[in-house]
């Protein structure tokens, strides 16, 4: 697992704790040297952190409806349906 492709199927299990022994090896190898992945998993790790410990806030009804309108928008872009 040396190409930074491969890290990123394995990410989210990788930050779960849910990798087996010898992947979840293969993958810190891979991290030690490489500083983009690295920066990559921390920030992920960070967000995942913010998210479980922040405290939700609501949005102004005017922002909201234009966030959503943008997000579909772009969801729809991506992948064609909603």
């Amino acid at each position: 697992m040396g190409r930074c492709d491969d890290l990123i199927g394995n990410l989210s299990d990788f930050i779960d704790g849910e990798l087996d022994a010898e992947t979840c090896s293969e993958l810190e190898k891979h991290l030690a040297g490489c500083k983009n992945c690295r920066l990559m998993v921390d920030s992920m790790k960070m967000t995942v952190k913010l998210c479980r410990d922040g405290v939700q806030e609501e949005l102004p009804p005017s922002l909201k409806k234009r966030l959503d309108k943008k997000l579909a928008e772009r969801w729809k872009k991506q992948f064609g349906h909603l």
